[in-house]
């Protein structure tokens, strides 16, 4: 499981899905329903980065079916993001919406176990993209304050980067400057 987060935080995608499928074979083999709903999970987003939204889709969906089943509600809030990205790179923003906020509210009610930043972020990102700038500055203000709580490195470059465009669409250029110089 580990190695596969390790090659798509590397970047090597093809090793990604490789380690991923082998993993799904093996879950599915042994009826281990949380590899399973991993390993999906995880080709999802390789699915993602390879433009096969209709496949992304279908895993996330498959994989949120299968943590729902087991009461899995970390890997829930995940599938939900998942499936929330997906529905923006279709340009479908009210289901994506509802998909980040389905996320939110299950992170929310685990703020010790799941990163809420990753949720506030991806709505922050809708809502810009969505043309609401105010409350797109409202979520990145609140991802920005959730990943310094996290502690979780790269969380607050993360934010500060795409908070930091954000501001300079809002004409804020030195608090766009000084959080991309920080990011």
């Amino acid at each position: 499981v580990a190695a596969v987060a390790a090659e798509v935080d590397r970047g090597d995608y093809d090793k990604a899905r490789t380690l991923a499928q082998e993993l799904l074979q093996l879950a599915e083999a042994e009826g281990r329903t949380r590899y399973v709903a991993h390993a999906l999970g995880n080709l999802g987003v390789i699915d993602r980065r390879f433009g096969l939204l209709e496949q992304a889709m279908a895993r996330h969906r498959r994989s949120l079916a299968l943590r729902q089943e087991i009461g899995d509600e970390s890997g829930q809030a995940n599938s939900w993001s998942n499936l929330g990205n997906v529905y923006r790179d279709l340009g479908n923003y009210p289901e994506a919406l509802d998909a980040q906020l389905k996320s939110l509210a299950l992170r929310e009610a685990r703020p010790q176990e799941d990163r809420v930043d990753v949720s506030y972020r991806s709505i922050a990102i809708l809502y810009r993209e969505l043309g609401e700038l105010a409350t797109a500055r409202e979520y990145f203000e609140r991802a920005e304050r959730a990943a310094v709580d996290a502690a979780v490195p790269g969380a607050l470059s993360a934010v500060r980067g795409t908070f930091a465009s954000l501001l300079n669409d809002l004409g804020e250029f030195a608090l766009a400057r000084e959080k991309a110089e920080s990011a």
